[in-house]
C-alpha cells in the first residue's frame, strides 16, 4: 500500500475524530442552552416573586412595627384593665362595708330608742306612763316627703315593737287612751290648697280613704299623726289594743323641738330629729274629773 495514501487516512481519520468531537460538543452545548433557556420562564417567575416579595417586605415591616405598637397598648389595655378589676373589686368590699355600717348604725339607733324608752318607763309611775316617740333618725319611722303614707317598714314597726309596747304600758298604768301628735320640720310644704276642713272627719271616722291634701306643716303633722290612728284602729279590729277606747289625734306642726322646747327661729331647716310621732298614754277618767272642776 501506498505509504502517502496512509498518511492521508490517518489525518482524515483524524479530521473525523475532530469533527465528531466538536459535533459533540456543539450538541452538548445545544442541549445545554435548550435547558437554560426551558428553564428561563421558571427563573422569570421566580425573580418575578422575589421581586414581589422584595415589594411586599417595606409593607410587612410597616405592620410588624405596627402590630409591635399594638402588642404595647394592648400590654398597656391589660394593666389598665386589671387595675380597674382591683378598684372595682375594693368598690365591692367598700359597698359591703358600708351595708354593713348601714346595718350596724340602724340597729344602734333602734337600740337608742329601746334604751330611751326603758329609761322613760322605768322613770314613770302608773300615773305617768312613758311618752313613746318615733324619731324619723329611725328608718324604720320615715315618711315621705311631704306625704303621710305609712311605709311598709314603718307598718313592721308598729306591728312588731309599737303596739306590744303600747298594750303593755297601757295595761300596766291602766290607761284607756293614746294621743298620737304629728311633729314635721319647718321646711314649706307645697302641697297646695289645704282640703282637711272637708275631708279630716270622714278620714277619721275611716269612712274612706281621702286624698287628703295639705296646705302646711300643721296640716302634714296632723295627717300623719291620723295615719297612725288609723292603723292602730285596724289593728283593734284585729284584736290588739283592746284596752284602748279612745284615739286623739293631734298636730305641733313646726312648733316644738325635740326637748319640747318652742321653736321661734324664722330659718327653714329639714333637720329629721325634728319630724316625729310622739305617742303618749292617758286615763279617760282624768278628763272625767277635769270636767267636774270646771263645772263647779
Amino acid at each position: 500500500m501506498n505509504p502517502k495514501f496512509l498518511k492521508y487516512s490517518e489525518v482524515f481519520s483524524f479530521l473525523a475524530f475532530i469533527f465528531v468531537i466538536f459535533f459533540v460538543l456543539l450538541r452538548l452545548d445545544l442541549l445545554q442552552t435548550e435547558r437554560v433557556a426551558s428553564q428561563v420562564p421558571e427563573l422569570e417567575a421566580e425573580l418575578e416573586k422575589a421581586q414581589a416579595t422584595a415589594d411586599k417586605i417595606p409593607r410587612l415591616q410597616r405592620q410588624l412595627a405596627a402590630a409591635r405598637d399594638t402588642a404595647e397598648e394592648v400590654y398597656a389595655l391589660q394593666e389598665k384593665v386589671e387595675s380597674l378589676q382591683e378598684k372595682a373589686a375594693r368598690v365591692e368590699e367598700l359597698q359591703a362595708q358600708l351595708e354593713d355600717a348601714e346595718a350596724t348604725a340602724e340597729e344602734v339607733s333602734q337600740l337608742q330608742e329601746q334604751l330611751e324608752n326603758a329609761r322613760e318607763a322605768a322613770a314613770q309611775t302608773p300615773e305617768n306612763p312613758p311618752l313613746i316617740i318615733l324619731s324619723e333618725r329611725n328608718q324604720s319611722y320615715r315618711f315621705a316627703v311631704g306625704s303621710s303614707d305609712i311605709s311598709e317598714e314603718f307598718e313592721t314597726a308598729l306591728q312588731e315593737r309599737i303596739i306590744p309596747l303600747l298594750e303593755a304600758q297601757s295595761q300596766r298604768c291602766n290607761c284607756d287612751a293614746i294621743e298620737v301628735i304629728g311633729h314635721t320640720d319647718n321646711l314649706p310644704v307645697s302641697g297646695g290648697r289645704s282640703n282637711l276642713d272637708e275631708k279630716l272627719i270622714r278620714a277619721f271616722n275611716q269612712a274612706e280613704t281621702p286624698n287628703l291634701v295639705p296646705g302646711s306643716n300643721l296640716d302634714l303633722g296632723m295627717m300623719r299623726a291620723l295615719s297612725i290612728i288609723r292603723y292602730l284602729k285596724q289593728a283593734q279590729q284585729n284584736g290588739r289594743l283592746t284596752q284602748i277606747e279612745y284615739f286623739l289625734p293631734y298636730s305641733a306642726g313646726q312648733m316644738l323641738k325635740p326637748n319640747h322646747t318652742l321653736d321661734t327661729s324664722p330659718e327653714a331647716t329639714g333637720n329629721e330629729s325634728r319630724r316625729r310621732i310622739e305617742m303618749r298614754l292617758l286615763k279617760s277618767t282624768a278628763w272625767e274629773e277635769q270636767i267636774g272642776n270646771n263645772n263647779r
